[in-house]
């Protein structure tokens, strides 16, 4: 599990080292102090160098996707990436484990005077460009007055091996030279918004056909005693996951309220990270105060037995409290709560452990 993270030049964070790390770690902070950019940046470091990840990541913010299509926005959402805009220094995303163990990602942004040339380019988004040497033979000259761009990306693993991949941008083509990618913990992202998607549906199928379909049902009873099953149907040409409650009929899952979809989701994202991460942004959304409580009891559990890290961003005072009791009477080292602050230019963060977290609810005191 990741037991320390340092992040510099990326998003609002210019240089930080965040730890320790739990089990389960809640973000806390202010308006657009960033909570998301933290799960953004642990994404981008377990992606290793993955281009698409990199290219893409804008796109959970609902940012249109440019990647592969070649275009001036592919350049100016990797820059958004950096610190202030300044992509003159990478971005390095380091990981402690709890074995002591080091891994790192350096994403580069460079404007060169290269050219391309005509062949090298034709084609290139329909096939990639197997090797960066590829890039550098050139035949036939393309140049624009805006030159080449280059994404790098370098990823180290515990080993010290390298993994590089590239992407080389003009303003009409894009080239890519994916290198091969080191074997990586499963990550899941989940975002703020409760909606089961057919990849979700799917999950749950996968899960049914081997007969692990207690996995999702037990932790759902806490905000629907009467569920017995869940099925797959078909509403139209959309799957769709219809609940069992006794009734004549089955009920679709999104008319038994937010809370059951936003927990379906996080019970499934978690079965589908077996010794990997989660991270899911806005964790209370849906789910009402006095539920949180027995819903941390089951996220906790949960990722117990999957043997997962959890990161979640809240803006809840009472999904803090409902976190601190749950873990208290489980296992209170499991749960660890992070506070991010802007200090000038730069973020801080402050890490309450279980005494800590205690301390400020029985003082009262505002810790988000």
């Amino acid at each position: 599990m990741l037991e320390s993270f340092e992040i510099k030049n990326f998003r609002c964070f210019r240089d930080i080292k965040i730890e320790p790390f739990a089990r389960v770690n809640l973000i806390m902070g202010s308006n657009n102090v960033g909570k998301t950019a933290l799960l953004e940046a642990i994404y981008l470091h377990m992606a290793g160098n993955n281009l698409q990840i990199v290219a893409n990541i804008n796109g959970f913010r609902g940012i249109p996707l440019t990647f592969p299509t070649p275009s001036d926005d592919m350049v100016g959402n990797c820059r958004s990436l950096f610190h202030s805009d300044a992509s003159n220094e990478p971005i390095q995303l380091i990981i402690q484990n709890d074995d002591k163990k080091r891994r790192s990602l350096e994403i580069y942004l460079t404007q060169q005077d290269m050219v391309m040339t005509t062949r090298q380019v034709s084609g290139i988004v329909r096939e990639s460009i197997p090797t960066s040497e590829n890039l550098s033979k050139p035949t036939t000259s393309l140049s624009t007055d805006k030159g080449l761009w280059e994404i790098k990306l370098v990823f180290k693993d515990f080993n010290n091996e390298a993994y590089e991949s590239h992407i080389k941008i003009t303003p009409t083509e894009t080239a890519t030279s994916q290198g091969k990618l080191p074997l990586m913990p499963l990550t899941r992202l989940m975002g703020a918004s409760n909606r089961l998607t057919n990849e979700y549906v799917q999950i749950y199928s996968s899960l049914a056909l081997v007969g692990r379909i207690d996995e999702v049902i037990e932790p759902l009873k806490i905000l629907e005693k009467r569920l017995k099953q869940l099925s797959v149907l078909l509403m139209g040409q959309t799957p769709m996951l219809y609940g069992d409650i006794g009734l004549e009929r089955l009920i679709p899952l999104p008319l038994m309220g937010q809370g059951m979809v936003r927990l379906t989701s996080i019970i499934l994202a978690i079965t589908q990270a077996e010794k990997g991460i989660v991270l899911i942004d806005e964790v209370e959304n849906g789910l009402h105060h006095s539920t949180m409580k027995n819903v941390w009891k089951a996220i906790n559990q949960a990722a117990k037995d999957h043997d997962l890290q959890i990161f979640a961003t809240t803006h809840s005072w009472e999904c803090i409290c409902a976190a601190h009791e749950a873990f208290k009477e489980a296992d209170p080292n499991d749960l660890r709560v992070i506070r991010l602050d802007n200090i000038k230019e730069d973020v801080d963060a402050i890490v309450y452990d279980q005494e800590m977290i205690e301390t400020a609810i029985s003082s009262n005191l505002e810790v988000r």
